[in-house]
């Protein structure tokens, strides 16, 4: 049944002048539908998808333009040009009973009912139609299936094989989806070529059994995985998060989401209510967001750049995963680690700017700007303790007040990996501890200076002291850094300023490492990326906001990331295929 609605959503725009937006469509839907799909119509989304992939890729939009314009072109001549102009809606009920299909309508802006009726029933003539009560009427098409339609105020509501939404439709809901949604839940649904709604909270209280269930089964697989790679500690971590999705889920309302083509980029949005007796939307009274400018005085050439504004308990959160990824049994199995995490409580909020990469060892640069800048230098300097108690960390040593820079009061600390502990049975697969020293270095060490200046604290990996002056003197030389690329602003302009976390990932620096994981996976050195690959650095990103109703979540990857990932990832992969094939 479902693969038949494209074609009549189709049928069913023949003829018709779209004069009503689709947020008008909105206002006929019950408020309790659990599945909503709009689209702006087909030839934008077309037009839209084809000059996107083209702008990523000449190629990709060459090889993908045909096919859609022959789509378009043999719906226009089945059905008519107005056929792929107009928006349309699909909403959709929970099934009654399990295996069943669920109740669905099309509902599209038309004013000449009668003619779309006969694009419906694929025949010249008018169809003879039967009342099935409450405005409600029924035909055969010519392939034998029963329509369903109802003649709305300025649209036209129909489905197949189910009259049951259809039918709610025609009574005019006194609580519709129009009126229920939130201007954010709104903006989310209609903001892009494509969008959806779900009703999580009805999908909660239908399938809740079935979820937990899943979530017991998945929970035991991870458990076993870890037992299995002795690595119980890090799928510790993995069950901490995954256990958190699957609570968000419970707390949750409803998501709305949209997705966007464009020249420029392709941008997905999204946002989620919370229940409002759930603890999640009780903390969030107290959530702040901030401004991410600062990342653009971050210099150029690393891998991922972040900005970050939590409170305690979030950051508390945070640390707790690693914990559980870097001690076994988590940081329950460590005094030192959970002596740690209890302090974050005390830290205040915490305002951070960091710079990371990977490929021949970890290098981080990071600006904090804590509400506590005191006590979050000495929580450091006990983080930096409790690490050197990891099983994961062969030799660790710490010194205090090394030096003094630009009013920073650095500490120095230096730790060297263990990859036998890190890999556990996996430390005799030359993939697994390929990888594993692709990202950490082949020596496995790693030196960071930090310290606090009394207002904000720094922290830096280098090699040396002259190395950490260096990079101390990059967060102020803002002419030199990222905010400077067009890779930055073409993204940042397409993110919310204020949020709690964003982050952005340079394409380029992402291709080297994975030709540097891959080469050295194949036994080999590090793949080099094509001479051809664009130079000027191409950024794709997201971010997190909080919200007094739930959580709002961006992600935009520019076009300038395709010829990139062309290039440059691209021959990479199939050069490592046509080894293996070899």
């Amino acid at each position: 049944m479902l693969s038949c609605v494209s074609a009549w959503i189709l049928s069913a725009l023949v003829a018709q002048t779209p004069t009503e937006p689709r947020a008008v469509l909105l206002e006929k839907i019950p408020a309790d539908a659990a599945v909503v799909v709009s689209l702006r119509g087909i030839d934008k989304v077309q037009a839209d998808l084809e000059g996107m992939l083209t702008a990523m890729s000449p190629t990709w939009g060459g090889q993908a333009g045909p096919m859609l314009r022959l789509s378009i072109g043999q719906m226009t001549a089945q059905f008519g040009t107005e056929a792929t102009r107009s928006p349309f809606t699909v909403a959709m009920d929970l099934p009654k009973a399990d295996g069943e299909l669920p109740a669905f309508a099309v509902l599209i802006p038309i004013e000449d009912y009668r003619s779309v009726l006969k694009s419906l029933a694929g025949t010249v003539e008018a169809p003879k139609l039967e009342a099935v009560g409450g405005g409600v009427e029924k035909f055969t098409n010519k392939t034998g299936d029963t329509i369903y339609a109802y003649d709305g105020e300025g649209f036209i509501a129909f489905a197949q094989e189910s009259d049951a939404m259809v039918k709610r439709i025609a009574a005019k809901p006194a609580a519709t989806l129009g009126s229920k949604l939130s201007t954010e839940l709104r903006e989310a649904l209609l903001g892009g070529d494509l969008g959806f709604y779900i009703n999580v909270a009805a999908i909660q209280a239908r399938y809740g059994d079935q979820i937990e269930a899943m979530r017991a089964q998945f929970m035991a697989a991870l458990d076993q995985a870890g037992d299995q790679m002795q690595q119980q500690g890090q799928m510790n971590a993995a069950k901490q998060l995954y256990g958190a999705l699957f609570d968000a889920a419970k707390e949750a309302e409803s998501l709305a989401l949209n997705f966007d083509f464009d020249k420029a980029a392709f941008d997905l949005s999204a946002f989620l209510t919370l229940k409002t007796d759930s603890p999640a939307l009780a903390s969030l009274k107290n959530a702040k967001t901030g401004n991410s400018d600062g990342l653009a005085k971050l210099p150029p050439g690393y891998l991922v750049y972040g900005y970050m504004n939590t409170d305690p308990k979030s950051m508390q959160g945070l640390m707790k995963m690693n914990a559980s990824s870097t001690f076994p049994g988590g940081a329950s199995g460590s005094p030192a680690a959970q002596k740690y995490l209890d302090s974050m409580m005390e830290l205040g909020r915490q305002e951070s700017l960091t710079a990371m990469t990977y490929g021949g060892g970890v290098e981080v640069l990071a600006l904090t700007i804590p509400e506590n800048v005191e006590q979050t230098t000495s929580a450091m300097v006990e983080l930096m303790k409790t690490m050197a108690q990891s099983p994961a960390i062969k030799e660790a040593t710490l010194e205090e007040k090394v030096d003094t820079y630009k009013g920073f009061v650095l500490n120095k600390a230096s730790m060297r990996f263990d990859f036998e502990k890190m890999l556990g049975d996996q430390a005799g697969n030359p993939m697994a501890a390929g990888m594993v020293k692709a990202m950490v270095g082949e020596d496995g060490a790693t030196t960071t200076y930090f310290g606090s200046d009394g207002k904000q604290l720094v922290s830096a990996t280098a090699k040396s002291l002259e190395e950490a002056h260096q990079k101390i003197d990059q967060l102020s030389d803002e002419k030199a850094g990222i905010g400077t690329k067009p890779g930055y602003q073409a993204l940042m302009s397409r993110l919310p300023k204020e949020t709690n976390a964003l982050f952005a990932v340079n394409a380029q620096r992402l291709v080297r490492f994975i030709g540097q994981i891959l080469g050295t996976v194949a036994g080999g050195d590090p793949i080099a990326p094509p001479a051809d690959m664009p130079t000027e650095m191409a950024l794709f990103g997201g971010s997190l906001a909080t919200h007094p109703s739930g959580y709002r979540l961006d992600f935009v990857l520019p076009s300038a990331v395709g010829p990139v990932l062309e290039k440059g990832l691209v021959p990479i992969v199939q050069g490592i295929q046509g080894q293996v094939n070899q």
